[in-house]
């Protein structure tokens, strides 16, 4: 379930009006706090919102269980991006809508925007993923053709490399694609990471 009191907000409720909204999702293991550190580099004019994942993962939070060969998990995460896609539904007052999310935080972003592509302006998607077992219908994504940021690390272990091409090539297919590589990164949150994020959204 998600936790509207967990989330942590860039600016107060008073000062978001009409501004771009920028809602940020966590990796696995992770923490609505993990992804404040982009408020900073954000755009000025926008307003940013970070989100605790509904999925307890030891003392933090994930966005779906382990991944498993039965596709229990996909399941799982389908039911989440539901979730999240009837908070961001809901949502009133706001200039536009874009996603930034980590890792896990990443592949949920793909889903939600495969779901609802003419829901976001533009989705960031750092070190993530999009399963063939997730894909899902996805001829309105293939006709609006969204623009995705795709940001891809050569040092990263926890996305293995067949699946960070087949992320490539099914958002190469489907949506208006920019894509970075810093091959020097691991699966980490860095400030090249950040920095690239807040450029891309300006």
């Amino acid at each position: 379930m998600l936790d509207k009191d967990a989330m942590v907000w860039s600016a107060p409720e008073d000062q978001r009006d009409g501004r771009p909204l920028v809602v940020l999702l966590h990796g696995r293991y992770g923490t609505e706090h993990d992804m404040t550190q982009f408020f900073p580099a954000l755009p000025a004019d926008a307003v940013a919102v970070s989100l605790r994942g509904p999925v307890p993962w030891g003392d933090r939070w994930a966005w779906a269980p382990e991944w498993t060969a039965d596709g229990a998990a996909a399941h799982q995460i389908r039911a989440v991006v539901d979730e999240l896609l009837a908070w961001v539904t809901g949502l009133r007052g706001f200039g536009s809508i874009s996603l930034v999310g980590f890792s896990q935080g990443g592949a949920t972003s793909l889903l939600m925007l495969q779901a609802a592509p003419r829901q976001f302006a533009a989705v960031v998607q750092l070190c993530g993923f999009m399963a063939p077992e997730m894909a899902g219908p996805d001829d309105e994504l293939r006709a609006v053709r969204p623009p995705v940021l795709n940001i891809r690390c050569g040092q990263d272990t926890a996305i293995p490399a067949d699946l960070a091409d087949y992320t490539s090539a099914w958002l190469r297919a489907r949506t208006t694609l920019t894509e970075l590589a810093f091959e020097e990164l691991g699966h980490a949150i860095t400030p090249e990471l950040i920095a690239a994020t807040a450029d891309y959204l300006r």
